[in-house]
């Protein structure tokens, strides 16, 4: 009978999606537009509509959400704007933006 394998994802298939996988990318390929006029070089505000707002900061790795105390990485913004989407998914997502295939994802 074959065992259960929770999936864990490489510290280096993380690293590479982190450093590949710009937040501002998965904003805009969720509707969100960037506002350039109320942003700066180090903090991208982008919008979805009235009080949707999203800051995207450390060079596109982050970003924190001025309406609550939601804040994170790629990973953790995927899966905030695709309710119900499972890690494992979100990983072969991100991993398909870099060209990389997270190991059994």
């Amino acid at each position: 009978m074959a065992r259960f394998e929770p999936f864990r994802l490489s510290d280096d298939d993380r690293t590479d999606i982190v450093k590949g996988v710009s937040c501002a990318l998965l904003l805009e390929r969720h509707g969100y537009l960037l506002d350039k006029p109320e942003s700066t070089r180090n903090a991208l505000k982008y919008r979805a509509g009235k009080g949707e707002t999203i800051i995207v900061n450390h060079e596109g790795r982050g970003w924190w959400d001025t309406g609550s105390d939601e804040k994170g990485d790629v990973f953790s913004l995927i899966q905030r704007l695709t309710p119900g989407l499972k890690f494992r998914d979100a990983c072969r997502e991100l991993g398909q933006l870099v060209g990389i295939e997270p190991k059994g994802a």
